[in-house]
């Protein structure tokens, strides 16, 4: 492969590549501005497919079918903390308030929430105290 310096250079040598490929998937996450991969998607076909995830539900020009994932309930997001977490929730405890709080804070987004029950699991062992760190610190952590 040659030497290839610009992000621009390295996408067109992988569309270079994938044109000699059969059956593969490309995603693309988070692409709330379809400019930034103007020329630079790949062409699809019955076996090749590119998977573009965005949040901005008006991104306008980007060249696929959509369809709009929900976010999870109240109660799914709690189960979803409760179960990577580790930590046995039960209604109307005290890790349930703990538990519904850390789920809004996070706007239901199960990658957050994904992350703040590794978190809990892994560093803090209770929801009080990531709820705590969390309102604390989460201007550090978002950026």
């Amino acid at each position: 492969m040659p030497n290839i310096s610009s992000p621009a250079e390295i996408a067109k040598q992988v569309i270079l590549w994938l044109q000699q490929q059969e059956d593969w998937l490309v995603i693309i996450d988070n692409l709330d501005d379809i400019t930034v991969a103007n020329g630079y998607l790949p062409a699809n076909s019955l076996t090749n497919h590119t998977l573009i995830t965005t949040r901005d539900t008006n991104a306008r020009g980007i060249p696929a079918l959509t369809f709009e994932i929900p976010l999870l309930e109240v109660s799914d997001a709690v189960k979803l903390l409760s179960l990577l977490s580790e930590i046995v929730v039960t209604e109307n405890s005290e890790d349930y308030e703990f538990a519904t709080a850390i789920v809004r804070e996070l706007h239901f987004l199960p990658l957050a929430i994904e992350q703040a029950a590794a978190y809990t699991r892994e560093v803090l062992g209770n929801f009080a105290d990531f709820q705590e760190a969390y309102s604390r610190r989460h201007k550090d952590v978002l950026e």
